[in-house]
């Protein structure tokens, strides 16, 4: 038995109604006038039950109506949503809507709704392509990208990080400062990156005893291919 604060059977009638007929505006009219408790309720049962199961387009359509009318309210209801898309293989992060959503974000300059959208989206992504993508049409400096990606514990996330520092080679004092953060952000990944980049940049401020033994030969074959930087990450 669905719990009601999780579930109304009367709102969900509502919102398939206006789904059905496409009429996003409306459902957006709706949604102001719900009290408190249906509007929370509303917003679980979007992103966990009802956004996933839509078209890509249509979720798309209403979520850029949803976001343009209230983004503190909806922007992470959404984003959950899009995830679990994501993860159904639904939805993709490199079409047109979701490249107006991050022009609106960069040209207003909406940090907070940057740093949601990315904390949500970096760390499902798949490829070094996407997100390489997600900072393309948000035109983020290697900088900004490098900070988001240290908060995020993926082989892709690594992957991309370390072609953002390669460009940043220039400045070792910064690279110090991203592998101390990895430092204190813990964990097998983190620690064994941090080993990498200590060696490839050869990076004396960086202190500690790193369980990963790179070969010198090694080192160049870093950027060879993501599956080649995978295997020396994972290694034990």
């Amino acid at each position: 038995m669905h719990n009601l604060h999780l579930f109304n059977p009367a709102v969900n009638r509502n919102i398939s109604l206006y789904a059905k007929n496409k009429d996003w505006q409306g459902l957006e009219d709706y949604f102001s006038g719900l009290s408190n408790t249906d509007f929370r309720t509303a917003c679980n049962m979007m992103s966990a039950d009802i956004m996933p199961q839509w078209e890509e387009a249509d979720y798309w359509d209403c979520f850029m109506v949803l976001f343009n009318s209230n983004a503190k309210a909806w922007l992470v209801t959404m984003l959950k949503a899009a995830v679990r898309k994501y993860n159904d293989g639904t939805l993709s992060f490199n079409g047109d809507t979701f490249k107006q959503l991050c022009r609106i974000i960069r040209e207003e300059n909406r940090k907070i709704d940057e740093r949601k959208l990315l904390q949500h989206v970096l760390p499902v992504l798949k490829t070094p392509e996407e997100i390489e993508t997600v900072f393309l049409f948000l035109q983020l400096e290697d900088k900004t990208a490098a900070r988001y990606l240290v908060e995020c514990d993926t082989m892709a996330g690594y992957f991309v990080l370390f072609q953002k520092m390669k460009r940043m080679d220039n400045a070792p004092e910064y690279l110090s400062l991203l592998c101390a953060e990895l430092i204190r952000k813990g964990g097998n990944k983190a620690f064994n990156f941090v080993s990498m980049i200590k060696n490839y940049f050869d990076l004396p401020a960086i202190k500690g005893v790193f369980s990963l033994k790179i070969n010198p030969y090694e080192l160049s074959r870093l950027d060879a291919s993501f599956g080649l930087f995978c295997q020396m990450l994972n290694r034990i």
